[in-house]
């Protein structure tokens, strides 16, 4: 609680505020109580509770002058702004010390009246907003209703009279003392003035002279301090000048010594230039002079000698050339395993139970580079032939390769005696697409990798890798020998043990230089679009701009999408395929493609995702309904332009083409084009060779529109029946 000072005016009644002393949490009518106790004889006939109590405030002025109460509004504004009390100075303050009324003053007495059962506090500051009673103000403006008591009218009427003649002989005497000032006060005005005259003259005399002194002293000063100042200038640039000489001199030796270095680097890289070029230069002709000396052993197609006779030979040849060599080792280096590992190699009897082994060696050196090591062994998938039907029984099956995990084909582990450990272990066969993206691996148990072994990875190179450069790796419990290839003739063997320091790194590094950049590619590839390849069986195809391998969101199972990634030269075509995509979306015919084309920074390759869960539709395909689907496209209106059978998938039991470089209007010779670019592509003719001029009619008939269902079905049951006659193709 706070104890209030509330100053109070009775309307009507002559006299001065008088002051109320009570807490502002009392109730109203306990005010009231203290009016009556503060006004005893005014108030002798009056009941407390017949009083009338407004609140004293302070008028607002409106435009024109006129003066109104000011009302408070519980708004954001207002509530900022408190409203004030009626200062004892004002125009209506004196007219209630007067007895007198105005407008104002009626128009406060036509306000809500305080009621008695609200506090003091919830009046002023709640209901009202006011500011705090302070001294110098009217706070409270008391009204005795008329006939609260008894003479009191009348005592009123004698006071008002009473008043007035007070007033007008107080008001005399106050013009007779008025006039009296006015004369007193013209005289001392007047002597004030020219005494403040002969002050100000002596003052400002005294002013000039110690303004004059100062200006002096302060000129003096400032002279001086210019002249160190001066002083101290000359000295700094002197300084400024020594340091930047030397600064010269020494930007002119880091130049002199810059443009040395330059020219030492310049000359330098030149000659590393000259020493990569001779070396290139001679690499190729010491290939070249293999190629020619050994051409007889090169042709994979007439195996005349051995793969001892071929081993033993080309070592040799290699030896002469000096392009056999031992690695050395790396003093501190990781080894591939230690010593006491290596007693436990060599007893090992069996090469499959050492490739168990090994393997996860294997995945432990290559896991931080995407690569996996895949054990090809029991499954014959290197073929001989260049003949794309060959016979499968013939094939070559190496014991192992290491590529990337999306670019292989993933087979059952074997059921044998062998025990694995761990989950390193992968098992499958490579496709002969993804060759160039390859290295292989060939495990023996013997002691020597000489002749026969070395022969035997001569031939798979000479099939895994017939152009560009390859590589190998040929080992032994104790060696592993590095194999470098180029255009199928093996050029350089480097020579390492398994526990040398170094080996490690060693091993590691020949594997990532010796994988094709499309490697790099695909991993780059997934990680800017945040995929992971569906491993064991995500490759899709691959065509002359681009390869497709099937991916999935990162830790998401939803559906298998497609990834297709060009090179730099192929991105607009890319882009090309993508909007032609879009455009025919309409169509049901073709796969959708999902978000934006990405590039990424490993030599500016361009990528994009195809959504759906995507496999290829096998070439052995014999079924009617197959073929009705496939030609079928025209009917929707519109021509592929390239609808050869790598270019189909299946999504959701839908067959959709894909590899869509322009959506043509279904024109009988689109239609017929289509027709025979399928035709061909179903039953493996070369695009260069003709049909047989009964499916050359067939297709022809096919190419009308509207396109009409018995040409459709002809054609489709003929190529079923020319499909039965080519031979079936494995793997």
């Amino acid at each position: 609680m706070v104890v209030a000072l509330i100053q109070c005016v009775i309307a009507g009644q002559p006299g001065s505020s008088f002051e109320v002393e009570i807490d502002d949490a009392a109730k109203v009518s306990k005010f009231k109580d203290a009016i009556k106790a503060k006004k005893p004889n005014e108030l002798k006939d009056v009941d407390p509770d017949k009083l009338q109590i407004f609140l004293a405030k302070q008028p607002l002025e409106e435009e024109g002058g006129k003066e109104v109460v000011p009302v408070y509004r519980p708004s954001a504004k207002e509530m900022k702004e408190r409203l004030k009390w009626l200062p004892d100075e004002h125009r209506a303050a004196l007219k209630l010390a007067k007895g007198e009324s105005d407008d104002y003053i009626n128009a406060l007495m036509a306000e809500e009246q305080i009621l008695g059962s609200k506090t003091l506090a919830t009046w002023f500051y709640t209901k009202n907003n006011m500011e705090l009673p302070s001294s110098e103000q009217i706070h409270m403006l008391v009204k005795v209703p008329e006939g609260a008591g008894g003479d009191q009218e009348l005592v009123s009427l004698l006071s008002m009279s009473i008043q007035e003649e007070n007033a007008r002989m107080f008001n005399k005497v106050a013009e007779e003392n008025r006039e009296k000032n006015r004369e007193r006060d013209r005289k001392r005005a007047e002597e004030n003035r020219e005494e403040n005259r002969e002050r100000d003259r002596k003052r400002a005399e005294e002013n000039r002279e110690r303004d004059r002194k100062r200006a002096e002293e302060n000129r003096e000063r400032d002279r001086k301090r210019a002249e160190e100042n001066r002083e101290r200038d000359r000295k700094q640039a002197k300084e400024f000048r020594r340091l930047a000489e030397e600064t010269r001199k020494l930007a002119e030796e880091n130049r002199e010594r810059d443009r040395k270095r330059a020219e030492e680097t310049r000359k330098l890289a030149e000659e590393i230039r000259k020493l990569a070029e001779e070396k290139r230069e001679l690499d190729r002709k010491r290939a070249q002079e293999i190629r020619q000396q050994f051409e007889k052993f090169c042709n994979p197609a007439t195996p005349t000698i051995t793969d001892a006779q071929l081993g033993y030979e080309h070592l040799n040849l290699l030896q002469l050339k000096g392009l056999v060599s031992s690695a050395e080792e790396t003093v501190g280096a990781d080894a591939f395993w230690s010593v006491e590992v290596q007693a436990r190699v060599n007893s090992i009897s069996r090469e499959n139970d050492f490739d168990a082994f090994i393997t996860p060696y294997f995945s432990n050196a290559l896991d931080s580079h995407d690569l996996v090591f895949v054990n090809s062994e029991l499954y014959k998938w290197l073929p001989q032939s260049i003949n794309m039907f060959g016979n499968s029984n013939t094939d070559l099956n190496p014991d192992g390769f290491v590529t990337h995990r999306g670019m292989y084909h993933k087979e059952p582990a074997p059921k044998d005696d062998v025990s694995r450990v761990g989950t390193s272990f992968r098992f499958g066969t490579a496709t002969k697409a993804l060759f160039d993206c390859l290295v292989l691996f060939e495990s023996k148990i013997t002691n020597y990798l000489r002749g026969a072994p070395f022969g035997q990875v001569m031939r798979y190179i000479q099939h895994v890798s017939p152009k560009g450069p390859g590589g190998a790796v040929l080992f032994n419990r104790k060696l592993f020998w590095l194999i470098e290839s180029i255009n199928g003739v093996v050029v350089r063997v480097t020579k390492a043990t398994w526990v040398m320091e170094g080996s490690k790194a060693l091993f590691r590094d020949f594997i990532t230089q010796n994988l094709s950049p499309w490697v790099t590619r695909l991993t780059a590839a997934c990680s800017t679009l945040n995929v992971e390849v569906v491993e064991g069986d995500a490759f899709l195809g691959r065509g002359a701009f681009g390869r497709v391998f099937k991916v999935k969101r990162v830790g998401q199972d939803g559906d298998v999408l497609a990834l297709k990634i060009v090179e730099k030269i192929s991105i607009r075509r890319l882009f090309q395929e993508y909007e032609a995509l879009v455009r025919a979306q309409d169509t049901g015919l073709v796969i959708r493609p999902v978000g934006r084309l990405q590039s990424f920074l490993v030599a500016r390759r361009c990528c994009c995702l195809l959504s759906g869960s995507l496999y290829r539709i096998q070439l052995q395909v014999r079924r009617r309904e197959s073929f009705l689907t496939c030609y079928g496209s025209s009917s929707a209106g519109v021509a592929h332009g390239d609808p050869r059978v790598p270019n189909m998938i299946v999504k959701d039991e839908q067959r959709l083409w894909i590899d869509l470089y322009e959506l043509w209007d279904a024109s009988p010779s689109h239609m017929q084009n289509d027709a025979k670019i399928l035709t061909k592509s179903i039953l493996h003719v070369s695009w260069k060779d003709l049909l047989d001029s009964e499916l050359e009619s067939l297709i022809n008939n096919y190419g009308t529109i509207p396109p009409i269902q018995a040409n459709l079905n002809l054609l489709a049951d003929k190529v079923g029946e020319k499909l039965e006659k080519v031979p079936r193709l494995d793997g």
